[in-house]
């Protein structure tokens, strides 16, 4: 009788110890399908989160922008600053 090795793809070693089965690693090919399955997921949201990035950086220098000219602003309602004028000859 045959001695079939512990593993953890027991079942896929009795039918090769048995002579039967096409011999095709079932696990890999679960595998590689499984990842071709998700893999378009996976670039779906990754498309998703650059976009989402992409819009974060473009607040951040929008507001930036704001910022600078709220303070340009600020500076206008000090009169002292508008009135205050130096001459010379």
């Amino acid at each position: 009788m045959a001695t079939i090795e512990q593993s953890s793809s027991q079942p896929s070693q009795l039918i090769k110890s048995l002579g039967m089965g096409s011999g095709v690693d079932v696990q890999a090919l679960a595998k590689a399908l499984a990842e071709a399955e998700n893999s378009s997921r996976i670039e779906s949201v990754t498309a998703r989160k650059e976009a989402v990035e992409t819009r974060i950086s473009g607040y951040a220098v929008v507001s930036l922008f704001i910022s600078d000219i709220k303070d340009s602003f600020d500076q206008l309602k000090n009169v002292s600053n508008l009135y205050a004028s130096a001459a010379s000859s």
